[in-house]
């Protein structure tokens, strides 16, 4: 009886090394993980409450807006709170594709819907040996705005915490996304250093047409069409060159051989256009050109929606020529150690809602604040002890990190600085 126990015991151990080992190993679902999905459900084991009960796994959210062209968020908002929790080291995280495959398995489909409602959560819980599970829905709220409703579900007693709604325009879908990973991290009692905290701030895109087209792209990839996938990837790169998610997904598809033996499915009718998210813009005429997404049958094509107060139609003229990158300069490198500050001026105006100065020294704590759109202020002070220690470096480096311009191009050229300190006799 002792040696069953114990041959239980690390059965158990290896299938949940197995589930949790990284949460962004890629997005691909092998014929390795749908196989052992279905010996996962046959187990049906429960997780082990000492070593994992931090360990969660985000289900696909229901897309409850009526608007079919948003069924892409259904995966992709679960996918970017899963991207982020796998940051946090206190946290297991299920992968994606695990999940995915259990759900498929579930659903006796391969690339399934991958909704479940919560009696159905619990059992992909107990499969996936994840302590807790969010479920959740995006629903259309006030004023054209999306909304982001999500519950906390505890697996191994089927206890359910709604956590506070999150909601905003369809075009700043990642602030909602950023808002759900934060009440989930709330709701398990969290702690994020202050670093951790400004770096989990920062969206994988601002666009959320890259992020649909991105979306798109897994979704096709979970259907084993990974042409279409590769070209879903291409597209939301082309709308955002930041959007490193999508190009480790198209790498990963090139890894993997998959685009050579992919088979292109075909469009069995004329596809319509999904018209990208409006963004606001100060033209009140002339022509807007825009990314718009179509899911039909079993392609997607992406389309060139255009709009606006010019005449004739058909006009295929240009975009216009994307912007050189911004650039920075400091206004000074000799500063006092103890208490200072130096100002840091950009050559176009800033998205300040982005970026922060991070020191190499973690002793030396900075401060930055915007004074306006083309100039950002580091300062610290308080730091006589760190700056009177006889093992204290004459020098510390301010790196300036995901800084991007108004029109979301990142900051290009010199982001890394060196302060020399002028005094270390305090």
């Amino acid at each position: 009886m002792k040696h069953r126990s114990l041959f239980r015991f690390l059965c158990s151990s290896v299938l949940f090394l197995y589930v949790s080992s990284t949460a962004q190993a890629g997005q691909v679902i092998t014929p390795d993980d749908r196989t052992w999905a279905k010996e996962a459900l046959s187990r049906q084991t429960q997780p082990a409450a000492a070593e994992s009960s931090k360990s969660i796994a985000i289900l696909n959210f229901h897309n409850r807006t009526g608007q079919k062209r948003l069924d892409a968020l259904q995966k992709g908002l679960a996918l970017l709170v899963i991207n982020d929790l796998a940051k946090i080291d206190s946290v297991t995280v299920i992968e994606r594709t695990k999940m995915q495959a259990v759900i498929d398995a579930m659903q006796t489909g391969t690339g399934g819907s991958g909704l479940l409602d919560d009696s159905a959560a619990l059992t992909a819980g107990k499969a996936l040996q994840a302590y807790y599970m969010v479920n959740g829905a995006v629903t259309e709220g006030a004023l054209e705005q999306l909304e982001a409703s999500a519950a906390l579900i505890d697996v191994p007693f089927g206890n359910r915490i709604d956590l506070p709604t999150s909601a905003g325009p369809e075009q700043e879908f990642y602030r909602i996304q950023k808002d759900v990973t934060f009440h989930v991290i709330d709701a398990l009692n969290i702690y994020l250093p202050p670093q951790l905290r400004r770096s989990l701030e920062v969206p994988s895109s601002a666009s959320t047409t890259a992020l649909l087209a991105f979306f798109l792209g897994v979704d096709h990839s979970d259907h084993g069409e990974y042409r279409q996938a590769a070209e879903m990837y291409t597209r939301a790169l082309a709308e955002d060159p930041t959007l490193d998610l999508a190009r480790e997904a198209l790498q990963e598809l090139e890894d993997l051989n998959l685009l050579a033996v992919a088979v292109e499915a075909p469009v069995t009718e004329e596809p319509e256009p999904i018209p990208a998210p409006q963004e606001k813009s100060e033209m009140s005429t002339g022509m807007k050109t825009g990314l718009a997404v179509a899911a039909v049958a079993g392609g997607v094509a992406l389309l060139a929606a255009a709009g606006g107060g010019g005449s004739g139609g058909g006009d295929d003229t240009p975009p216009p020529p994307a912007n050189d990158n911004p650039t920075v300069a400091i206004d000074q490198t000799n500063v006092t150690c103890g208490e200072d500050a130096v100002v840091f001026t950009f050559s176009e105006p800033m998205d300040t809602r982005f970026g922060y100065a991070e020191s190499s020294d973690s002793s030396f704590t900075v401060n930055g604040s915007w004074l306006d759109v083309q100039h950002y202020r580091a300062s610290w002070s308080g730091l006589d002890t760190f700056c009177s220690d006889t093992d204290a470096p004459e020098s510390v480096r301010l790196t300036l990190t995901n800084f991007q311009a108004e029109d979301g191009a990142p900051l290009s050229g010199q982001t890394s600085f060196t302060l020399e300190f002028e005094d270390m006799t305090l």
